[in-house]
């Protein structure tokens, strides 16, 4: 290779392409001052546009060439000189009755005006063509279908030959991940690796400020600024944000290399940081409307996001799974020996971070799992890093490099992440990766001689993008991010909670044990309220019910009225609940009986918990007993809810009001059933309210009256039952599951032999129950059946690999989850239905038959 200075090889990279002093000569550039909006600088044919000159447009009035209109727009924008420069205007100008589409900006001192010919836009309207694009993104839970489909989107609205999706890597080269061609005789560039020399650090600055980079044809005559410094700061103007900025002359020389006529590029920005381009090239002049290249402006905007949610979701879910491993390490280490906890027992180290091995270094002595260099080589690495290296986290991908010895143990240890865990003597949790001896496809070789240009003495765009192979060896895998970041919470821990255990250290385990021994008396007690509860149902329920049919439907309607207002409560972090919901949710589960004859009006309103759940009960027992005996047990018989605030002898009450009508006579009864006492005694009790109860002939009035002190401030959350409830309204008759089979995989015994006695009163054969993952996913294969029921957690794990198979045999699937129901998924199981715990019966029989009955339609 030729001796070139560092200033040589430098000049590339120190290029100011930010003021190029032109600009490209697709449109006109005109830039103002803010204040006076004179014009004070001009670029490009202005004759074409205004009808005059440069020199004539030069200390005009900006409004005497635009108009009035697009005056007041730009002056309304721009005119105080306080948008930031990123914040652009698009508009549209007439100028000598041609349509101009404009684009304005503050920056450097001025507003710059820049215009171009009005072109065709694939779609009458910008917004249209955004949102089919996003429309067109497929559904990705992993990064490369992603990537395809924004490439295929973006070739598919410009035209361009070749559209690619270029990723920055760690060393800041880049490769090609994705790829769209317009026929099979563009050349594909899929899979190339390129190094951080072909898009300097000033140009990655440039993308990450731009949200796009249009270059129409690489051939042409850059027109220059007049005058060629900026009046107000007597430098060159500053270009950053202009659209028309022209082009590095070793830019479209590098361009020209690779035989490409027409360019633009769409910045992918996640975090703040530049993660890759959108790259379309063209053998030809490509010219693009101003309104389609807007759209494609907002379109990597919204691809940016939709990437940086899939990069998100799937670093979540490595870290989720990451600190629950991390936790179970932790209780293994508080029961035996570090060595032990971290290597003897499962989940182990090398279950929290995947490697070929790992060793654990304690005074000297070493434990092991799975393979790694031997005991001499571990006591001299430990020795090199304890010389070498600081306390914390060493971790590396090209151990070779750094520490020699190394070459002598490739195939178990040429990656290295390592933790110091003590301080003097150290003790380490070192994991060690294999060589990964892989071939490298780069755009050209990247070693390439340096040779003089045409353009001077100075680094030359590569010619030939030929795929050039190099075989990388002595190296492994990356380490990720959350795999370091990993690491690094495994050293506090074991430093703080096994090795150093210190005084603090002690009072702080204390603390713990006490707070935990708090939260499990918490437990205990409300564990056993809800005992409590359901106990006093089961006897108060009893005195009412005539038969043991009678009395088990009372027990469930009204302990699935509790678990509603609890999932609820769940919702809200058990701070309040929607007075609304509760109502909504309650008529839900009575629509056999109700057909729209129930009126629901009020403003929303929170309650808190407590009165939540009593109102609950109370709502219950008002539609129950109004469904056997009252306004709702005849087909016109009606019910008014609605509530409202009163203030009332010097205080502020909710005011509930439920009035029966059109019902059959009302008769005075002594009779005290469970309902009466609720309202009359219980309900009013536990909220510190008032219940008023008439039983007048011509319907059921109930007046309830809460303290306003039990009413939780700001805006109820929105549950969507209402929708629910008219969907749910189109199905009185209850199924049967006659002829149904029925896969069952639930790992409570109890709750499994319910639902397999209830399921098969209804008619259905029941394959299973299974009580794990590995009989649920053997069923999955093995067995027939015409629907399944999932819980969620199955002894800790997912049933998400028993979903998949079973909808991949095209049969339906419905989770059963305590959760609620908004639980996170995989993408591709997020359409599938769910029911919650407890069961109501009657709804959990209804739903699989629908299900079944959607199958044989589909079919």
């Amino acid at each position: 290779m030729p001796a070139f200075s560092n200033a040589d090889l430098d000049r590339c990279a120190q290029e100011p392409i930010h003021v190029p002093g032109s600009i490209q000569p697709h449109g006109v550039l005109v830039a103002f001052d803010p204040q006076t909006l004179e014009i004070v600088l001009v670029a490009g044919n202005a004759h074409d546009y205004f009808g005059v000159s440069q020199q004539d447009l030069i200390g005009q009035r900006l409004e005497t060439q635009i108009g009035a209109a697009a005056k007041v727009r730009l002056e309304t924008q721009f005119g105080q000189g306080s948008s930031a420069p990123r914040s652009s205007l698009a508009l549209e100008i007439e100028l000598r009755g041609v349509r101009i589409d404009a684009t304005a900006h503050l920056h450097d001192g001025l507003v710059i005006l820049e215009l171009e010919p009005q072109r065709p836009l694939p779609t009458a309207d910008v917004l249209d063509l955004v949102n089919a694009m996003i429309g067109g993104l497929q559904p990705a839970e992993t990064l490369n279908p992603l990537l395809s489909s924004l490439s295929d989107q973006v070739q598919k609205v410009t035209g361009f030959d070749r559209v690619m999706v270029y990723r920055f890597l760690e060393d800041e080269s880049g490769c090609v991940a994705a790829e769209s061609r317009s026929s099979d005789a563009v050349s594909s560039y899929l899979g190339l690796r390129y190094p951080a020399s072909d898009i300097p650090a000033q140009a990655r600055a440039l993308y990450l400020r731009n949200w796009i980079r249009y270059i129409p044809d690489t051939v042409h005559t850059p027109m220059p600024l007049n005058p060629a410094f900026n009046p107000k700061t007597g430098q060159p103007l500053d270009l950053t944000y202009s659209r028309l900025r022209a082009v590095s002359p070793i830019h479209l020389e590098y361009l020209a290399n690779m035989r490409v006529r027409s360019s633009l590029s769409l910045s992918l920005i996640v975090g703040g940081k530049l993660w890759g381009l959108i790259a379309c090239h063209a053998a030809a002049p490509l010219y693009l409307s101003s309104r389609l290249r807007l759209a494609l402006e907002v379109f990597a905007q919204l691809a940016s996001l939709h990437l940086s949610s899939t990069l998100e979701l799937a670093e979540a879910t490595d870290r989720i799974q990451t600190r629950n491993l991390h936790d179970q390490l932790i209780r293994a280490m508080s029961q035996n020996g570090l060595a032990e906890a971290l290597v003897g027992h499962r989940p182990n180290l090398l279950d929290y971070i995947c490697a070929s091995g790992v060793v654990v270094r304690i005074d000297g002595k070493n434990f092991a799992l799975g393979s790694t260099p031997d005991d001499v080589q571990v006591e001299a690495l430990a020795y090199w890093l304890n010389d070498t290296q600081a306390e914390g986290i060493f971790c590396t991908s090209r151990l070779p490099e750094v520490y020699p010895p190394a070459r002598s143990f490739l195939d178990r240890g040429a990656g290295l992440l390592a933790l110091s865990v003590s301080r003097e003597p150290r003790d380490y949790v070192m994991w060690f990766l294999p060589e990964l001896i892989s071939t490298v496809k780069w755009a050209g070789n990247p070693a390439k001689p340096v040779t003089t240009g045409p353009l001077g003495d100075r680094l030359t765009p590569r010619k030939s993008f030929e795929a050039w192979q190099e075989t990388v060896t002595g190296q492994s895998r990356p380490w990720s991010a959350v795999e370091i970041d990993a690491a690094t919470l495994l050293r506090t821990t074991v430093l703080e909670v096994v090795l150093h255990r210190i005084d603090q250290s002690l009072r702080e385990q204390a603390k713990a044990r006490a707070h935990q021994d708090l939260l499990m008396n918490e437990l205990d007690h409300r564990v056993k309220n809800t005992i409590a509860t359901v106990q006093s149902l089961v006897r108060l329920s009893s005195r009412s019910a005539e038969t043991l049919a009678e009395f088990t439907l009372s027990i469930e309607r009204r302990l699935q009225s509790m678990a509603k207002a609890h999932s609820l409560l769940s919702a809200s972090r058990w701070e309040s609940a929607s007075l609304r919901s509760i109502v909504d949710d309650e008529i839900a589960a009575q629509r056999s009986h109700l057909e729209g004859n129930v009126r629901v009006e009020g403003d929303d309103y929170s309650l808190e918990p407590r009165t939540a759940l009593s109102f609950a009960l109370v709502l219950h027992e008002l539609i129950t007993n109004a469904i056997k005996y009252g306004g709702l047990s005849v087909e016109m018989g009606k019910v008014a809810v609605s509530w409202n605030e009163v203030v009332s002898e010097g205080q502020t009450w909710l005011v509930v009001q439920w009035i029966e009508s059109d019902g059959p006579p009302v008769k005075p009864t002594s009779r005290r059933g469970f309902g009466r006492t609720l309202l009359e005694r219980v309900f009013a009790a536990d909220v510190s309210g008032k219940v008023a109860l008439a039983m007048d002939p011509a319907g059921v009035r109930c007046v309830i009256h809460i303290p306003f002190e039990k009413v939780v401030r700001g805006r109820p959350a929105e549950t969507g039952l209402a929708a629910s409830y008219q969907q749910a309204l189109q199905r009185p008759e209850l199924p049967l599951l006659t002829g149904v089979t029925i896969l069952i995989v639930e790992d409570d015994g109890l709750i499994a032999e319910d639902v397999c006695e209830v399921l098969g009163r209804a008619g259905a054969a029941i394959v299973g129950p299974c009580p794990g993952l590995g009989d649920g996913l053997k069923a999955a294969v093995d067995e027939t059946f015409d629907v399944a029921l999932l819980d969620v957690n199955l002894h800790g794990k997912p049933s998400w690999p028993i979903a998949s198979l079973v909808c991949e045999r095209g049969i339906p699937v419905m989770f059963a989850t305590g959760y609620s129901d908004h639980f996170a998924r995989p993408a591709d199981l997020g359409g599938l239905p769910s029911i919650s715990k407890p069961y109501d019966t009657t709804e959990l029989i209804r739903r699989l038959s629908e299900a079944v009955e959607l199958r044989g339609f589909a079919s």
